[in-house]
């Protein structure tokens, strides 16, 4: 078992972050960092999916799947994606999609392309407290966030 310093602060703190998104608020951040505590994690790959957003009639409906690994106690690896309720991957074609306007094709490009900066920025900064919402891809970081909270929750899928 390994220590990652305050990566369970979410957990520990609610959900304060997703009601937060692009919020300044003191309160929620001194929540935050006043609940970071020293976890011990196992080493391994864990998998996590958020709950679901919306519903068949909406465009941005769907899911995400967040995979991370953890060796040495620090966290090596991470991918995240979304869906659509029908198990579509949210890629290229979601948002070059010729049902969608230009508005909802940016949002669409927008919430895609931060799935990798959501994964790369847990990495950078070991901690999910730590990792910002972006403009434009609120629903994809309340999914991360979500995501990431399940995966820790559940424990690794496999252990090194």
């Amino acid at each position: 078992m390994k220590k990652i310093k305050g990566l369970l602060a979410i957990v520990a703190s609610g959900m304060l972050a997703l009601a937060s998104c692009g919020s300044d608020s003191k309160s929620s951040t001194e929540a935050l960092e006043s609940s970071e505590a020293t976890v011990t994690y196992e080493d391994g790959t864990y998998r996590g999916k958020s709950s679901t957003y919306g519903t068949d009639d909406d465009v941005d409906s769907g899911y995400g799947i967040v995979t991370f690994t953890i060796s040495g106690g620090v966290i090596t690896e991470c991918t995240f994606q979304t869906y659509k309720l029908d198990g579509t991957l949210k890629d290229e074609s979601y948002y070059n999609n010729a049902e969608l306007d230009s508005n909802q094709k940016r949002n669409a490009k927008t919430a895609v392309e931060a799935c990798v900066e959501y994964a790369n920025a847990l990495i950078a900064a070991q901690n999910i407290s730590d990792v910002d919402c972006i403009a434009g891809a609120t629903i994809n970081f309340n999914q991360f966030v979500n995501a990431v909270e399940k995966a820790l929750k559940a424990g690794p899928v496999y252990t090194e």
